[in-house]
């Protein structure tokens, strides 16, 4: 099974030797055994015969035998045929599927090659089904290469003179005889050829019994028709009894029929009845159509006498033992044998050392023989080989020597071959379509086999050899073998298997280690009575001595040159009445004759005068040749071409890519974030901008956020936190900023009313469904803090009490990324001008799709991009064959251009272009004589015409393009192309000749109407968006689909998904530096923190050095009628909302701005203030931003209709301010005068009769830092109790008590009527439940609470006196998740009496034309 060097002439000759050992049939063209389905049902592949047979015939063509070595732990997996299994059991059936297809090697060929040996025997013996009555045929004829002086010369691989011994099994002539006449059309059957196989059929006896006992029921129920009426349901119960009731054996009762049809089928025939009623029915017409043919393939011996072998030098002989030959004429195409392969964990090949102590100098860890009779895949080797069941095994691979010497004869380059035979999968076959996980769970016994068809690549003459390619692998595995040439670097000391040193030993009781002895017998010797007695040999029975006295039956089944079926293991032994070293004298010995090899144990006759002639030497076990440990391994590969390409080790799923999947950069070490968020910050403040406000990459969407620094990890802050402002009654009129209203709930101070505007994040980064990189915390409630106490501070709820509205980072993310939070899907579900925007499930879609045309693309070895004609053109560009008129490729030039017009510069030529018969064409010649010749048109121009289909794709547009263009000359070493581009611009066509072109400015792409990658790229996409439109997806659904997929055109796009890690960021684009600071407004020139300024609450301070006039922070505006609803309280109208505190407007005017970042911290201050001082910054509409210096020349009923935030006003540096000043602007006269009256007039709430005096939201704030006293336990007037439950905590807790109360109940104090029965629960950002409740009892050492909460998702209205009311008592509960606020409406923002005022713009930046309240 290695490389064919075989001469002509030897191969001829062998034929010939081949042919005459063979019985011919009448017709030579015609099969003698096929492959067919079995007749046995669910059975899988049999051998069918197509001629007649004697008793004795030798049937197919011969075969070898490979050995295997002791790996007798596959023998232990005694799965039953027909079980299912499971993934985590397919490693098992591997073995197990395996065991199917080893012989033992007893009586065959091989067992004295180890202490276990079978034998895997590529051939009829692996292909015909085993049966335990029916077998007709045997396995006989085994020769082998064993170290006899009539079989040296069979063996030119002698390990001491070549590297190749070991590399191919040296038994062969392994032959199928028949048992017993067999006639034409019948089915093959071979007595399981192991005990594990025979364990798996029931035993001889008991077929013999069943037909015994099934030729009584027969005569019974001929007998009861005459004498009894049975009917056939009385039968199926007879039968029934029997076998569960009456038969012993369970055997035979499983082989009885089950009714009486099965028994009238059985009784048919007297012979065999019930065991051919079994099988089904097979003409040989049947046969011979779907049958195919299995001796085809003939094998002949490579023998020293060779013509070959003479011309080769003495110290390179590499020829083969055996080739396989056609037996008759296949034409091309033709398939030479169908081949199912036996699929082989490759860990099983792995050699198992042999730890016997007399051989300990021998153990060899390389790989069964059978590797080299196997196929594979480079990219497989670890998970699959596929072993070949036929005479396919014994093909050749054609080559020479690769090595020379100078003594190396110029016959063998000059005998080199080309093969003659291919490979491809007979088809249909499923197991091809799935995982090679999908495979395993299907190969569970050899009725699931793949079958590979050996094709012949041309005519084949018959005789011819059968010669396969097996691969670049191989032989570059060979290469190196014989190039390391490690046989003569070996330091195991072992006897050639072909060396008759040891025949020549007088003394067989002390031959070498490295040789063993074995006797000839009668073959079906078995143990004597008394094994304890010596025998004289020729006084035990005849037929041991003489073959001719042997039955005429077994003679037959057992010819002569069969090496192996009457030698057995034995031992030349000292005996008390002969001499000392086991000889009798006159060339006889003392014998102990053994069933297996190096089990002493195991003595089935003791001879004496036991003949010499009778007696060999042979390898001992673990010496032979095949047990070299540098002995040659190599797998014979699969092409790539047809093997499946998801059962590759490299082979990469969709999902490998990962597609829009980043890795999220979670710490979950507190205080290694804290140090992150320090570091981050740090950062900030060396950049000159670390986020950007510049036009979004989504189309239409206005601004939106980009990262002006990296942001290495996630959870970080960026920017800074921000005020979070309720607002109310938004809904009740036309207002911009509907669409940057979100929920918020569990807002303290109104948990009923959760709507708020987030400014930065919140307004002005968009949403993306697949690239959301920013996120809420956690705990996505902003932190409630009210700062000032109502009793005591004039400004107490002057401002938001929500005062850490935040954004995280989601995920590393890159400088020059645009930053997107998410809005919910919900968002755009709902609003119909959306229904084409991608969701995350398009997105993940689209990733799939494109990400299996990446594997596609990338596959080695299997790329389309390999197979794609415009690849192969890019890849060798100087290749003139790629030049020129083209069929399947154009060359693209890229071209350079001014306002849409094509430069010329560097064209040594410009044609125009004419269509025939047109004006110009007819006009006087005298005409055309005046004008500029650049100017006349050409009917055509070297042989191209106006209507040349390269004007077809010729389009430019913008400052560049990439026009159609022909390589006409090329100079490789300058990397120079002259090129001619077309260039078509409506009707004009013009040719431009480019002496000097660079050639990486030129790509050759296949046009979309050529095929190629890109058009299956297209048809792909395409395809599937008619297929998902054609099965009914929902109308919006594939909008959004298709949008996700709509910019993938080219090789280029999927380049740019990969680049980008998938389709949503792919919509995306990373700015560059330069272009945020030309197109973008820096937001993070200030951050939030406590204000210097008392009763403020917090402020903006400078994060970095500011100089005067620098933008410090951009802010789109949402424009508010000064009338609207949302600027009154929910509880007064005649109050206004704490939201007007955050707008900018003039008094004279009855619009207003509510700013979308954070300027709405920016504070007041002016020297006419208490400790006052004048203002560092100013307010002003932008003047960097295009809509804005549009919008501020509009009329005022103009802003008012704007949807969005279009409006920008920017807060500026009006003198140098250091890093962590505050920043203040001047709020303007009315503001201040305001503030100052409200100061003057306030006093404490609760010395006002008019006012109701509830508890400050600061005394509330501050009970939740005093949680356990026992005093803020009960519910007052002023605040209550919610309890925050984690989503996983509330789902089946087994320590809370549910109790339902009823018309005047109470449980631990807590009546049926209390008011928290009338708080609404609900869910909070993160999804956690939040319940009102009371505290019961607490347990501050444990930091535990016992709490009832009040479930009002489980019950009914509490004013009903029917109503079912549900508390649930928890009693270890965490203090953590405890929380006490005011109750709603009487938090200090809440307040009619804080403070409102909208801040004021100077008079010199508000248009005077939108001061409508003028008079």
């Amino acid at each position: 099974m290695l490389y064919s060097l075989p001469g002509f002439v030897s191969l001829l000759l062998a034929s010939v030797s081949y042919l005459s050992h063979q019985a011919l049939a009448a017709e030579e063209n015609l099969c003698r055994v096929v492959l067919a389905e079995s007749s046995i049902p669910e059975a899988g592949l049999g051998v069918y015969a197509l001629q007649d047979y004697d008793l004795g015939d030798p049937i197919g063509p011969a075969s070898i035998a490979i050995p295997w070595i002791d790996n007798v732990h596959i023998f232990n997996n005694n799965n039953n045929n027909n079980t299912t299994i499971t993934e985590s059991q397919h490693h098992h059936h591997q073995k197990s599927l395996l065991n199917y297809f080893l012989l033992d090697a007893a009586g065959i060929g091989g067992f004295g090659e180890a202490m276990n040996v079978s034998l895997f025997i590529p051939g009829l013996a692996s292909l015909v089904q085993h049966h335990t009555y029916l077998d007709n045929v045997m396995i006989s004829g085994t020769v082998a290469v064993l170290g006899s002086k009539k079989n040296k010369a069979a063996s030119s691989a002698d390990r001491h003179v070549s590297v190749m011994a070991g590399s191919e099994t040296a038994y062969y002539n392994v032959q199928l005889t028949a048992k017993k006449s067999i006639t034409k059309g019948q089915e093959l059957f071979l007595y399981p050829p192991s005990k594990h196989l025979e364990s798996k059929h029931p035993k001889r006896q008991a077929y013999q019994m069943a037909e015994d006992l099934v030729q009584k029921l027969g005569d019974y129920y001929n007998d009861s028709n005459d004498n009894m009426s049975i009917t056939p349901a009385q039968w199926t119960d007879l039968l029934y009894r029997i076998r569960m009731d009456v038969m012993e054996d369970s055997e035979t009762a499983q082989l009885l029929p089950k009714s009486l049809y099965e028994l009238k089928l059985a009784i048919a025939n007297n012979s065999e009845g019930l065991v051919q009623s079994r099988l089904q029915s097979r003409s040989v017409d049947w046969i011979a159509k779907h049958g195919s043919c299995l001796d085809n393939i003939g094998m002949v011996e490579n023998n020293g006498a060779s013509s070959l072998a003479a011309n080769t030098p003495t110290d390179n002989k590499e020829t083969t033992q055996r080739s396989a030959i056609a037996t008759r004429f296949l034409p091309k195409g033709s398939v030479i044998v169908e081949t199912p392969m036996v699929p082989i964990d490759p860990e099983l090949m792995k050699m198992k050392p042999n730890h016997d102590k007399n051989h300990a100098d021998s153990n060899n860890n390389t790989r069964q023989l059978l590797w080299n009779y196997c196929f594979g895949h480079r990219h497989a080797t670890t998970q699959l080989l596929l072993c070949p069941t036929t005479a396919a095994a014994m093909m050749n691979h054609p080559h020479s020597h690769s090595y020379h010497d100078d003594n190396e004869s110029s016959f063998l380059l000059s005998n080199k071959k080309s093969p003659n035979v291919g490979l491809r999968w007979k088809e249909p076959n499923a197991m091809l379509h799935g995982s090679l996980q999908d495979f395993w769970l299907t190969a569970v016994n050899r009725k699931n086999l793949l079958v590979m068809e050996f094709v012949a690549l041309r005519d084949i003459a018959e005789h011819e050899e059968l010669l396969l390619d097996y691969g670049s692998e191989w032989q570059e595995a060979y290469q190196s073998h014989v190039n390391e040439n490690t046989s003569t670097k070996s330091s195991i000391t072992m006897l050639s298997t072909h060396n008759d040193q040891g025949i020549q030993t007088e003394n067989y009781s002390n031959q070498p280690k490295e040789l063993v002895t074995e006797c000839f017998v009668y073959p079906q010797l078995k143990a004597d009575a008394q094994l304890g007695d010596w025998q004289d040999f020729y006084d035990s029975n005849q037929m041991m001595i003489h073959r001719k006295t042997w039955p005429l039956e077994l003679q037959k089944l057992y010819p002569k040159e069969d090496e192996f079926a009457s030698w057995y293991p034995c031992k030349v032994v000292e005996d008390s009445l002969n001499g000392s070293n086991g000889s009798n004298g006159d060339d006889s010995y003392s014998v102990l004759i053994f069933a297996q090899h190096l089990h002493d144990e195991t003595v089935v006759r003791r001879f004496r005068g036991f003949p010499k002639d009778r007696l060999r030497l042979v390898s001992a076990p673990y010496h032979s040749d095949q047990h070299l440990p540098w002995a040659f391994r190599q797998l014979i590969s699969i092409p790539d071409e047809i093997f499946p390409l998801r059962w590759r080790n490299d082979y990469k799923p969709a999902s490998s890519w990962n597609l829009g999947v980043v890795e999220d950069g979670y710490l979950t070490d507190r205080s290694k974030l804290e140090e992150q968020q320090q570091a981050y910050e740090r950062a900030l403040r060396e950049v000159d901008c670390g986020l950007y406000m510049g036009v979004s990459n989504i189309p239409n969407s206005g601004y939106g956020m980009y990262a002006g620094a990296d942001i290495p990890f996630s959870q970080l802050v960026v920017g800074s936190t921000i005020p979070e402002v309720p607002v109310d009654n938004y809904k009740e009129s036309h207002w911009p900023g509907t669409e940057y209203v979100w929920n918020s709930f569990g807002l303290a101070e109104n948990p009923e009313s959760p709507s708020v505007l987030r400014g930065l994040f919140g307004s002005i980064a968009n949403s993306h469904n697949g690239v959301i990189n920013m996120v809420s915390p956690k705990i996505q409630n902003s932190p409630y803090d009210p700062m000032l106490d109502r009793r005591k501070d004039p400004g107490a709820g002057a401002f938001s009490p929500y005062v850490e509205n935040t954004f995280l980072s989601g995920y590393p993310i890159k400088a020059g990324e645009e930053l997107f939070v998410t809005y919910g899907e919900h968002w755009f579900r709902n609003r119909k001008e959306y229904d084409t925007v991608p969701l995350l499930q398009h997105f993940r879609r689209a990733d799939n799709i494109l990400a299996s045309i990446l594997s596609m693309m990338t596959l080695e070895g299997a790329s389309l991009f390999h197979a794609d004609f415009a690849f192969r053109a890019n890849q060798d560009k100087f290749n003139i064959s790629f030049h020129g008129q083209l069929q399947d490729v154009l060359g693209f030039c890229q071209m350079d251009g001014i306002k849409g017009q094509l430069d010329t510069t560097g064209a040594s030529k410009v044609i125009n272009l004419s269509r025939k018969n047109d004006r110009m064409n007819r006009m006087p010649s005298s005409i055309i004589a005046r004008m500029d010749p650049k100017d006349i048109p050409h009917e055509s121009y070297e042989g191209i015409s106006y209507d040349a289909e390269e004007f077809g794709f010729s389009t430019m547009s913008g400052a560049s393009a990439e026009l159609p263009c022909r390589v006409l000359a090329s100079d490789a070493s300058t990397g120079l192309f002259e090129v001619l581009v077309f260039f078509a611009d409506n009707d004009k066509r013009q040719l431009l000749r480019y002496p000097s072109f660079d050639a990486n400015r030129l790509e050759f792409r296949i046009p979309p109407n050529k095929g190629g990658l890109s058009s299956l790229l297209g048809l792909l996409r395409n395809h599937f968006l008619k297929e998902l439109d054609d099965v009914g997806l929902t109308t919006e659904s594939f909008r959004r689909f298709k949008t996700a997929l709509s910019n993938i055109d080219s090789v280029q796009d999927i380049t740019t998904v990969l680049n980008r890690n998938g389709t949503a960021m792919a919509t995306t684009k990373r700015r560059s530096k330069e272009w945020l600071e030309d197109n973008g407004i820096c937001l993070d020139h200030v951050y939030v923190n406590r204000s210097t300024i008392t009763n403020a609450g917090n402020g903006a301070f400078a994060r970095r050095p500011l100089t005067k006039n620098t933008i410090i922070i951009g802010s789109p505006m949402l424009a508010t009628s000064r009338d609207h609803k949302l600027l009154t309280m929910v509880t007064n109208a005649s109050r206004k909302s704490l939201i007007l505190n955050y707008h900018y407007g003039h008094k004279d005017s009855s619009v207003l701005f509510f700013p979308n970042s954070h300027a709405i911290a920016i504070n007041h201050n002016s020297p006419s203030m208490p400790n006052g001082k004048p203002a560092n910054a100013r307010v002003q509409f932008s003047t960097k931003d295009k809509k804005s210096r549009y919008l501020v020349h509009r009329p005022l009923r103009d802003i008012e209709r704007e949807k969005y935030s279009s409006l920008v006003m920017e807060v500026v540096a009006i003198r140098d301010i250091a890093p962590d000043e505050e920043i203040f602007v001047d709020y303007g006269k009315e503001w201040e005068a305001a503030w100052n009256e409200h100061v003057q007039s306030w006093k404490d709430p609760c010395q006002n009769a008019n006012h109701p005096c509830y508890k400050s939201s600061i005394s509330i704030w501050k009970m939740n830092q005093d949680k356990f006293n026992i005093q803020y336990h009960a519910w007052s007037e002023d605040h209550l109790t919610y309890c925050t439950i984690p989503q996983a905590e509330y789902e089946g807790k087994k320590d809370v008590k549910k109790v339902v109360l009823h018309l005047g109940d109470s449980y631990l104090g807590v009546p049926w009527d209390h008011d928290g029965f009338q708080v609404s629960s609900y869910r909070d950002n993160s999804g956690d439940r939040v319940f009102p409740c009371l505290v019961i009892e607490s347990d501050e050492g444990n930091s535990k609470m016992q709490v009832a909460i009040f479930d009002n998702d489980s019950s009914t209205n509490g004013s009903n006196e029917s109503a079912t009311l549900v508390l649930r008592h928890w009693k270890y509960f965490s203090h953590s998740w405890v929380s006490f606020r005011p109750r709603q409406f009487k938090g200090d923002s809440m307040n009619p009496l804080a403070f409102r005022h909208e801040i004021g713009t100077p008079n010199d930046v508000f248009p005077e034309h939108w001061k409508d309240l003028l008079e």
